[in-house]
């Protein structure tokens, strides 16, 4: 998963612009990312992340559950 989000975010300019990372700079490689969401689990802010981005989702009707 993490290497298919890697790939995600090296083609797709939509990906880019969700995470605030310009043309001219470097996607992280797949290890960082990692290293990040086990981060994220580790200090317990990886669900209440989630709920957050699916709420914000929801209210502006991108999506439907």
């Amino acid at each position: 998963m993490i290497i298919h989000i890697y790939a995600k975010v090296s083609r797709d300019l939509m990906f880019r612009r969700f995470i605030d990372l310009s043309l001219s700079e470097n996607v992280p490689d797949h290890s960082s990312i990692w290293r990040f969401r086990q981060l994220l689990n580790t200090e317990k802010l990886l669900e209440p992340l989630l709920e957050q981005i699916n709420n914000h989702l929801e209210q502006n009707q991108s999506l439907s559950r």
